[in-house]
């Protein structure tokens, strides 16, 4: 650490801590706004009486809305304590309530994907078991970091951030929860391309339009965290110990504190996007469009080419007759009783033989 003269800490944060503040802070507000809009969207449709059956969503819906309020309130009050008083003013019990709402926050997101990962694939434990295991594993890691942060840290050891236990283990909380959503969203996402290859194979090319849209969108959802956290480290790898932080440009800087403090906006707008999708009924499991039939492939003549039928992930499925070259013959499924009769690569919706 040679060149570091600690007395020169005080007045060097002073400058970039206010500058700082005011881009964290901006995010942070642009960030929780667009969430409250999400999450007015998502209660709204959720408690219509024709979603009864997703009802229950709004609870885990409305526990990330109060811990991403939470966060916002605190990562301010945290922001405007390190610019009044600098690094010596902070107190590292703020710091711990904020990572316990991130972790719990982390619990409540991974909790939804692995549902609905689970119910995607016909309810096989077998496919959510290694996401159980890593969500387990980097909540292990959170917990076990919690005590070793209890007592005020000096600032000399924090210079020396890489010889400490909880640093590691903060390391090992990032990585286990980049590999749970990002292990969710392959899983997701290669279950809907297997679906989007069936539907091409007896139904044209034309059919793969709509599942090729709602791959796009459960990338872009599902990959939402992930995207974060590798924005967040990139910015900070290069800013331990505190030395590098403190001759980092300003911008390197409040870069590093909005993707910090942004992690609790985004854990929690991710599976709210999925829910609301779910809840309008365009997502996969629930998709109005599963096939989008050319003139030449009309479901049923006296409909006069109306909306294809729905599929229900929550509720049993009612056989339907699609009406389309080289359909194969497949009883009815109810995915909700775990019916794993039908062939592998039509779960989620039935079809019967053509007359």
């Amino acid at each position: 650490m040679e060149g570091v003269r600690p007395e020169a800490y005080t007045a060097i944060t002073k400058e970039f801590l206010i500058k700082s503040f005011a881009v964290t802070n901006t995010i942070q507000c642009l960030l929780h706004g667009a969430y409250l809009v999400l999450f007015g969207i998502c209660i709204h449709i959720l408690t219509k009486p024709s979603n009864k059956q997703y009802h229950w969503y709004c609870i885990p819906m409305t526990i990330l809305f109060v811990l991403a309020t939470a966060a916002l309130v605190l990562s301010t009050v945290i922001s405007i304590e390190q610019t009044l008083a600098g690094v010596n003013g902070i107190h590292y019990k703020l710091f711990i309530v904020r990572v316990v709402l991130l972790n719990v926050s982390n619990i409540t997101a991974d909790t939804v994907l692995i549902w609905r990962c689970y119910l995607l694939w016909g309810r096989q434990k077998k496919i959510i078991a290694l996401p159980c295991l890593c969500c387990l594993a980097n909540n292990i890691f959170a917990i076990v970091s919690i005590p070793l942060s209890t007592q005020s840290v000096p600032l000399s050891h924090i210079i020396d951030a890489t010889g400490l236990l909880g640093y590691w283990l903060y390391w090992a909380f990032l990585l286990a929860t980049f590999l749970t959503n990002l292990i969710l969203t392959l899983l997701i996402a290669g279950r809907i391309f297997y679906m989007s290859r069936w539907a091409t194979k007896y139904y044209g090319k034309d059919a793969n339009r709509t599942y090729r849209t709602v791959l796009a969108i459960s990338l872009e959802s599902g990959l939402i965290y992930p995207i974060a956290l590798i924005i967040y480290v990139t910015t900070i790898i290069n800013q331990v110990p505190l030395d590098i932080l403190f001759h980092s440009s300003p911008a390197q800087t409040a870069l590093a504190a909005a993707a910090q403090y942004s992690l609790h906006q985004i854990i929690s707008i991710a599976p709210t996007l999925v829910i609301v999708r779910i809840g309008l009924g365009i997502s996969v499991e629930s998709a109005k469009s599963f096939v989008s039939t050319p003139s030449s492939q009309v479901l049923d003549p006296s409909e006069n080419a109306s909306s294809p039928p729905t599929t229900d992930i929550s509720q049993p499925t009612t056989p339907t007759t699609l009406r389309g070259s080289g359909a194969p013959n497949a009883s009815a499924v109810d995915i909700e009783n775990g019916d794993q009769s039908h062939l592998p690569s039509v779960q989620g919706f039935s079809i019967q033989k053509p007359t």
